[in-house]
């Protein structure tokens, strides 16, 4: 704790620098500071008594705040905290503790949950607005077989959600003789947006994910809420027990969703008199308090402007603490992240980097320019401050460095601009481990699942952020002596606008990232690959049985439902001669099920199929399983064109596979597809259809690749004899680009 001396002074110091566009010209009027005393009203179950110096036995003499038992699971909780943070021991009596699950999925077996309101204010009335302010957080804790493991469930400053926090522990410890096990936890204070005295209150909640024999957990309120559902999170409110004396600064609002002023909140008790000095550009002010032996607290006011450095003395020379903060605004973050780009372009000449930074900052622009128009505004203001401070936070400082991403497998970004409608799109891009622009790479085009948030940075944050998905980007260093298999070439994943499902532009989409992909690199045409989980795996069926000519192999993961392409029968018969490797979790009902209707299908034509069921898996791809299957595919090439096929289509788009195209009616039903069959021997091309007026045949390399002179036989007559070129049979119709 620090102690106030003979008499103290705040010293706040704010600097404007790398915000050219934003005014430095400031009012007296725009710093301001109010008084902010009120207490929280909330009902009080218990009082938190103050650690003056953190030892390792702190709980020995605190009673438990919160006791219970169910069936053959108790647990004993106790709460203090000291000048930094909130510490916590729980105890949990479990007759077997388990969890071998890593990362994000430490939630699947044997953990805790802890939620924390740092303030003490997160009641069902501020929960119509925000779900989640800047001081609440949720944590989850587990003993797994792998080490003890810590992470952010949900956080109101969303840099911090989804990431690991080994830091909060201090121990988890299973005794085997009293069958518990014990969580040591220290939360920092400014981990949730507050600090020492900066509120009577503070709201815990828990939830003891150690199930019971009839698979209950213990719950102490409620963790997790969502106002639009009429659900509210629920808190045990405890007092804090205030030291004699501190003094202390916490940012309040530094989002500026709602308002173009940030706001810190001061917090102390004092015995001498304090001065708070705030200097900003040619504006300086000074404030003074007299001793007061209560709390008191005040709000500081401060406009849009960036960085605001904070530094409490006890004179001018010693320093007490200092803090910088920054304000977030869709303006300011914008700012910032142009500024990064920029200095980022400034010290990289490797072609790819400056693309890849580029049609990030592309991206960015366009969310930005779009804000205005938008209409759920307040929701979309915060969703770009959300996204562009996850992706700021991943951005190198000073230089991306080629190599070092290849070698870890990171994605690039590169835009494009699509055809279809003139709209700004983008695909992520891996490069094979130790790339060669020499050499012939395979592709593997993976195709994401459905997203909850549809908006295009949060697809773009994927390329720099993977974790809320397990398949793709590892950020690891790869093992040069033992390349993963999706490392061994390209990886294309498109931003297929979200939740399209393959169809439409989103799935135009694809083909002109393909396109763009092939133009740009050197790509073996006889190793493309394609890939999808979930809303991908409908996609990759959808484009597979539509067009099985182009690929050497197809990987279908976890997307089997009644929705699905993959319930459509008629589309089998198209991809009977390519290789599939199906993968599913066992405990992933719907998708288990549907590939339990699917897979005799492809058996009973003798396809090339193998299915694999992950053990106690749900609806998840991780990446250990995603390169299995990649390294499953890469033992194929593309075969050459069989000597007996077919083709049915239910898409003018999709007319036709090796070389021959159909006239495809706008007015499709299942009753009237247009479907040929074709037969090929010595130089003699037999081909029956139906529902069709017209064909197109390529006899060149390009199509059937035939040699010499060739005889068509369409419907039982000769329609052609002569050399190979490209013919024309019936009506005539448009041959469609697949964008």
């Amino acid at each position: 704790m620090k102690f106030l001396k003979k008499t103290s002074v705040i010293y706040l110091l704010l600097l404007i620098v790398g915000c050219n566009s934003v005014s430095t010209k400031f009012g007296e009027d725009l710093i301001k500071i109010k008084e902010d005393n009120i207490l929280n009203n909330n009902q009080i179950s218990g009082i938190i008594n103050y650690t003056k110096k953190y030892s390792v036995d702190w709980h020995k003499n605190i009673a438990p705040f919160w006791e219970k038992e169910i069936e053959d699971i108790a647990v004993s909780a106790k709460i203090s905290f000291d000048d930094k943070n909130i510490l916590l021991y729980v105890v949990v009596k479990d007759p077997v503790q388990l969890n071998d699950n890593k990362g994000a999925h430490i939630w699947r077996d044997d953990s805790i949950y802890i939620s924390l309101d740092g303030r003490g204010n997160s009641d069902s009335k501020n929960l119509k607005k925000d779900i989640y302010q800047e001081d609440d957080a949720v944590y989850i804790f587990a003993k797994t077989k792998e080490k003890d493991a810590a992470r952010v469930i949900k956080h109101g400053n969303p840099v911090y959600a989804g990431k690991e926090s080994n830091h909060l522990i201090k121990s988890i410890i299973r005794d085997e003789k009293k069958k518990e096990t014990i969580y040591s936890i220290a939360i920092p204070f400014n981990e949730i947006s507050t600090a020492i005295g900066q509120s009577d209150t503070i709201g815990i909640a828990m939830n003891i994910a150690h199930k019971t024999k009839s698979k209950k957990d213990l719950n102490w309120g409620a963790i997790l809420g969502n106002a639009k559902k009429g659900k509210v999170r629920r808190y045990n409110y405890l007092r804090f027990s205030q030291p004699d004396t501190f003094v202390s600064i916490a940012p309040k609002t530094l989002r500026l969703v709602d308002s173009n002023n940030a706001e810190i909140s001061l917090a102390l008790k004092n015995d001498k008199p304090v001065t708070v000095k705030i200097t900003q550009g040619n504006v300086e002010k000074e404030f003074n308090f007299d001793i007061n032996k209560k709390t008191k607290r005040y709000n500081i006011v401060f406009p849009e402007v960036n960085p605001i450095i904070l530094t409490i003395s006890d004179n001018l020379e010693n320093k007490l603490d200092s803090k910088e903060f920054y304000i977030k605004s869709p303006k300011l973050n914008y700012i910032r992240f142009k500024n990064r780009i920029d200095k980022l372009l400034k010290n990289n000449s490797n072609k790819f980097i400056k693309q890849h930074l580029k049609s990030t900052l592309a991206v960015i622009s366009d969310s930005y320019n779009n804000l205005p128009f938008q209409t759920d505004l307040r929701t979309k203001r915060k969703e770009f401050m959300n996204f562009t401070d996850k992706i700021l936070d991943k951005l190198p400082k000073e230089k991306c460095n080629f190599d070092d991403m290849i070698s870890r497998g990171l994605p690039f970004v590169f835009a494009f601009i699509a055809k279809q409608d003139s709209s700004l799109q983008f695909y992520s891009l891996q490069f094979p481990y130790a790339w060669d622009k020499n050499k012939k790479y395979s592709l593997v085009i993976y195709l994401h699942g459905a997203v909850v948030n549809t908006n295009p940075l949060n697809g773009l944050l994927t390329s720099f952020d993977n974790g809320n998905q397990d398949t793709l980007f590892t950020y690891n260093k790869i093992n040069p002596n033992n390349i993963p298999p999706s490392h061994r070439g390209f990886v294309l994943a498109p931003w297929a606008r979200a939740n399209s499902y393959y169809r439409e532009n989103g799935e135009k989409d694809v083909w002109q990232s393909i396109d763009l992909v092939k133009r740009q690199f050197n790509i073996a045409e006889n190793k493309m690959y394609l890939s999808g989980f979930s809303m991908g795996c409908h996609g990759t069926w959808r484009l597979a049985s539509r067009t099985p000519d182009i690929w050497a192999g197809i990987n279908l993961a976890s997307g089997f439902w009644s929705k699905s392409d993959t319930s459509l029968d008629f589309l089998i018969p198209n991809a009977k001669n390519l290789p599939f490797k199906l993968w599913v979790g066992s405990k992933d009902n719907r998708m288990f099920n549907g590939v339990k209707e699917f897979y005799p299908k492809l058996k009973k034509m003798k396809y090339n199929a193998e299915l694999e069921i992950a053990k106690d898996l749900p609806h998840t791809y991780p990446y250990k399983n995603f390169q299995k299957n990649i390294g499953y595919l890469l033992q194929f090439t593309k075969k050459e064109r069989p000597n007996e096929f077919s083709f049915i289509t239910d898409s003018f788009r999709y007319q036709g596979i090796y070389g021959i195209k159909m006239e495809v009616p706008y007015n499709i039903s299942e009753k009237n597809l247009p479907q040929f069959e074709c037969r090929t021997n010595g130089g003699i091309v037999i081909i029956n259809s139906k529902n069709t007026n017209g064909l197109q045949v390529d006899l060149t390399s390009n199509g059937l690749d035939m040699k010499g002179n060739i005889e068509i036989i369409w419907n039982g007559k000769s329609v052609y004899t002569g050399k190979t070129k490209v013919i024309n049979l019936g009506q005539k119709f448009w041959i469609l680009k697949k964008y």
